[in-house]
């Protein structure tokens, strides 16, 4: 809110500075540039301007939402693309693949490949997974 109780309303440069800073990923000095500004009446508005640091904020908050709520969307065709690589003929994969699901799934697995991990168990994990997503994944058929 403004001083006067007003709800804050940002001109048309503010809300191009904003959608600059959380999109572009250019400098404060490149948007100014670009917009035809001081860069320091960004700095202020951004350090010194409660009203537009709230505005800022909220819009910072909303993106990181959408790209949040984007991911998530992903996710599943993320963990299938993993369970499938699990059969990639590089080893190299399979085995980034596999670590990568454990850790994942929170057995955490150094870079240092121990022959005494419990393969028994590693197995039934990437079975059990895989069996929550619907693949069949190392069983003879």
């Amino acid at each position: 809110m403004t001083k006067n109780n007003q709800t804050f309303k940002p001109t048309k440069k503010q809300r191009d500075v904003v959608e600059m800073l959380i999109y572009s990923g250019k400098t404060q000095r490149r948007i100014a540039l670009e917009l035809g500004m001081d860069e320091t009446t960004i700095s202020k508005w951004l350090n010194k301007h409660d009203e537009f640091q709230a505005y800022y904020n909220q819009e910072l908050e909303k993106a990181k939402n959408y790209r949040q709520q984007k991911y998530k969307r992903y996710a599943q065709r993320a963990v299938d693309r993993l369970i499938y690589l699990l059969d990639a003929e590089n080893e190299n994969v399979q085995l980034a693949s596999a670590k990568e699901i454990l850790d994942r799934a929170g057995d955490k697995v150094d870079d240092n490949v121990n022959v005494n991990v419990d393969i028994e168990r590693s197995t039934n994990l990437i079975n059990s997974i895989a069996e929550q997503v619907g693949i069949g994944v190392g069983k003879d058929e």
